[in-house]
């Protein structure tokens, strides 16, 4: 990978990645798609890296999705391109630290899989999202699982058999971002809602993610028995102990990850 076709930089417990091809609108090269799980590996080892914040450079795009001209070129075949972009969609979605999206601009087709995949997305106003691949001969597949989480079927089924565009406040109202934010106020926004995450108990976060992803599938009352496990063993630990002796003494917790 070009060194600058992903930023990575490290302030006070977030880890931010930001795709780094605004002259391509941010497309996700296969070399982007490696480096940002390597990111993401190192991350996941390193407990000084409390969340991570994926953002693209620019104010046009997020990310315009696949990097078709990788494809054509013969770089890589489809095959490893769109093995390469699944198993990033997993990565984000198993990886066990909190991840924000910073959507600065456009998320179309793998980008709008991108913003999917993260715990929490915060967007700027008049952002678009959509899945333009039917225009081009495509469809996205990849990222139709993640689309049917969030959108009534037939209103995702009209957005890509259409290549249609969805508003920020559609985007919204489908659950596709948390907040729609002023462009001068994205970054403040952002940085709120890092610090909050950074603040909270690391193991809760961490077992709490893990649990609700091993659990999504199974009927509710097979679901709530391994949830009552879960949060049996986080009442165990020391995280625990410190956050109940830190609020009754009223106090900032100091947290160990254990």
């Amino acid at each position: 990978m070009s060194e600058a076709e992903l930023l990575v930089q490290e302030n006070e417990g977030i880890l931010t990645l930001t795709m780094n091809r605004e002259s391509r609108r941010n497309a996700l090269s296969p070399s982007l798609l490696a480096g940002i799980r390597e990111q993401l590996d190192i991350a996941e080892k390193n407990p000084a890296i409390r969340a991570v914040c994926l953002t693209g450079s620019g104010d046009k795009a997020f990310s315009s999705g696949a990097d078709l001209m990788a494809s054509l070129s013969g770089e890589v075949t489809p095959m490893e391109s769109s093995t390469s972009y699944a198993h990033l969609l997993g990565h984000l979605q198993r990886f066990p630290k909190p991840v924000v999206a910073r959507v600065n601009g456009h998320a179309m087709g793998g980008g709008l899989g991108l913003v999917l995949a993260c715990d929490i997305a915060i967007a700027r106003e008049g952002v678009k999202f959509g899945t333009p691949e039917v225009k081009v001969g495509l469809f996205p597949f990849m990222i139709s699982p993640l689309i049917l989480q969030h959108m009534p079927r037939k209103r995702a089924m009209q957005m890509m058999h259409c290549g249609e565009r969805v508003s920020t406040e559609d985007a919204l109202k489908y659950g596709f971002i948390n907040q729609i934010v002023s462009a001068e106020e994205l970054d403040s926004a952002v940085q709120a809602c890092l610090e909050s995450i950074v603040a909270a108990a690391p193991l809760a976060q961490q077992m709490g993610k893990k649990a609700m992803n091993d659990t999504a599938h199974l009927p509710f009352d097979e679901a709530v028995q391994v949830l009552a496990g879960h949060l049996s063993e986080v009442l165990q630990s020391a995280d625990a102990a410190e956050g109940i002796s830190a609020f009754m003494e009223k106090r900032k917790p100091n947290w160990s990850g254990k």
